[in-house]
């Protein structure tokens, strides 16, 4: 069956034909929860809380092109929604049989059609349901504060950017569509309107420097009041069928001799500046610098903000501790930073 995969008895997989992509999403069924206990389904931080969320989907791939992500290409390349109203009577209907108003967006990126969410938002306000939703999103100059202000009476509350760095030149390297400023003016925006967000961060892009890196850390110092919780983090990987993977020479990333390809997690730079270990250490000292930070959802534990000036120099600190263990990095961050 196209679109089906079954292990065979010898363990050969059968079958995995592409079925035929599904672009009208307002033909697709409704979700259907009718077996789910959803007294089971508790928050592992709260267990003793009674809230409750259903997992749907509004749209499917992705508009961004982003170097290092091959999501949308899974996706088979083309952005699609479902109609602002086939939202709304999904939610509807959602609410009415099992009783939850409050929705986890569980696609790529809510965000991809600025329109189309305008108006769906319009509608949802005029319906004063008072539905709850979050979900991921892309940083937009479009998600202005007519739009954000929108969104949150309509009911979002949250939304999870992928902000990768603050460092103009590694955004461009990546192909992520928007600056440094642009990022700031939608931060700015959202405080001013109250919805929350958080954001993940990749480290060691090819291409990114120290310069570049000391760029993403004092943003997120800059922003920290605004930000929901520590950023995730990652260190860069050559995922498969991503471009940095695909077409390593354009990235001056090095490809072992008699492959094509680059290995997904211990590739490096030609130049031998950009490795496994120096996107370990990025990241590991990232981590203990943001747990010194303010962000507004978590417990205020430092009543002094964090002096920024006063972080030791990350690629000294990488120098003196080259070549050691991720434990003895952190044990040595814990007496510097």
């Amino acid at each position: 069956m196209p679109g089906a995969s079954v292990l065979g008895i010898n363990g050969q997989i059968l079958g995995g034909e592409l079925r035929a992509v599904g672009m009208e999403l307002d033909k697709m069924a409704t979700p259907n929860f009718d077996d789910f206990d959803f007294r089971k389904y508790v928050d592992a931080d709260n267990p003793g809380s009674d809230f409750r969320e259903i997992p749907y989907y509004t749209s499917r791939g992705c508009p961004a092109r982003c170097n290092f992500c091959m999501d949308y290409k899974m996706w088979d390349l083309r952005y699609r929604q479902k109609s602002p109203q086939r939202i709304i009577e999904e939610m509807e209907l959602l609410f009415s049989k099992y009783k939850i108003k409050d929705f986890m967006l569980i696609e790529l990126i809510f965000n991809g059609h600025i329109a189309k969410m305008r108006e769906f938002a319009r509608e949802l306000i005029a319906k004063n349901h008072q539905f709850s939703f979050w979900g991921h999103g892309r940083i937009d100059h479009r998600m202005d504060l007519e739009t954000l202000d929108l969104l949150k009476q309509a009911g979002f509350r949250w939304f999870i950017f992928g902000l990768e760095s603050a460092s103009d030149k590694v955004l461009k390297l990546m192909r992520k569509g928007y600056s440094a400023e642009t990022a700031e003016n939608v931060i700015s925006d959202m405080a001013k309107v109250g919805m929350d967000f958080s954001c993940n961060i990749v480290t060691g892009f090819p291409g990114e420097n120290w310069e570049d890196y000391l760029q993403t850390i004092h943003f997120i110092w800059r922003h920290q009041k605004a930000i929901g919780n520590i950023p995730g983090m990652a260190a860069c990987m050559a995922t498969q069928g991503s471009d940095i993977y695909m077409y390593p020479e354009k990235f001056n990333i090095k490809v072992p001799r008699g492959q094509k390809h680059p290995d997904s997690i211990n590739w490096e730079t030609l130049d031998g500046t950009n490795t496994p270990e120096v996107r370990e250490f990025r990241k590991e000292f990232m981590l203990a610098v943001f747990k010194q930070f303010n962000f507004k959802k978590l417990p205020q534990k430092n009543q002094v903000e964090y002096d920024i000036l006063k972080m030791p120099e990350p690629q000294a600190v990488y120098q003196k501790l080259k070549g050691q263990s991720i434990e003895r990095w952190r044990e040595y961050f814990s007496t510097i930073i």
